[in-house]
């Protein structure tokens, strides 16, 4: 079995750049943790928050209106 196929990469997300691809402010996303209804997010031995790259986008697809 090939090691490299075996471990995906996964790509973490500070809240920064998590904002910045949501195109929602800090303040918003902290607002919808803090509502129950925000992305999946993990948190690092230092206690800052990350969230996975594909975590977000299925958040973001959840929540996709289509008119």
């Amino acid at each position: 079995m090939n090691t490299q196929t075996a471990h995906t990469q996964t790509s973490w997300l500070t809240i920064k750049a998590a904002t910045a691809e949501a195109g929602i402010s800090r303040a918003t996303l902290y607002r919808y943790w803090t509502l129950g209804v925000g992305p999946r997010f993990s948190i690092t031995p230092g206690g800052q928050r990350r969230v996975r790259a594909e975590w977000l986008h299925a958040w973001l697809l959840d929540r996709e209106v289509v008119a």
